[in-house]
């Protein structure tokens, strides 16, 4: 039993090191814009969602990182609806939302990944309150600098909205 234990103590470490050596040694950062399109009750006010991110990726092993992203959203109002807010003296144009998300990045094939986040938003209205956010997606990555990616991304809070969103970034 203790030759078991330990030929697989030695092999663990074999694999741990092999990974350590192809494993990159820094992260990357990357800023990003994203437009989605609404789905569920809230298209009665609006159906575009516009917005910018910040992004880093933390490398875990080869091909896999762990990301984390902070950004804002702003849903733009339907015109009939920002007249109705006119009529009652406000004059916003949107809500906007602050997420805030981690997870997981794995490279299947050359530039192709996919991707599962999941955090939480702020809505930037007083007394708006917050959600839960997932968001699984799928993406490619040029040249190490320039991503695309598309997702599903839903925030549950009494209620579900939800938007299959496209980001464009630039990697530094």
């Amino acid at each position: 039993m203790k030759k078991i234990l330990f030929s697989l103590a030695i092999l663990g470490l074999t694999v741990i090191s092999a990974l350590a050596q192809t494993t990159p040694t820094s992260g990357k950062f990357s800023a990003g814009f994203e437009a989605g399109v609404l789905f569920g009750s809230v298209t009665d006010i609006s159906s575009t969602a516009l917005g910018a991110s910040l992004k880093y990726d933390y490398p875990i092993a080869a091909g896999v990182f762990i990301t984390g992203s902070a950004g804002y959203t702003n849903f733009i109002y339907k015109s009939d609806y920002r007249d109705i807010l006119m009529a009652f003296g406000t004059t916003s144009s949107g809500e906007g939302f602050v997420p805030v998300k981690l997870g997981l990045k794995y490279y299947v094939s050359g530039g192709f990944y996919g991707e599962g986040q999941g955090g939480v938003v702020f809505s930037t209205v007083s007394g708006g309150g917050r959600a839960i956010a997932y968001a699984p997606g799928i993406g490619y990555t040029w040249d190490d600098h320039v991503e695309a990616g598309v997702r599903y991304e839903a925030w549950s809070n009494s209620g579900t909205i939800s938007q299959v969103a496209l980001r464009l970034a630039y990697r530094l």
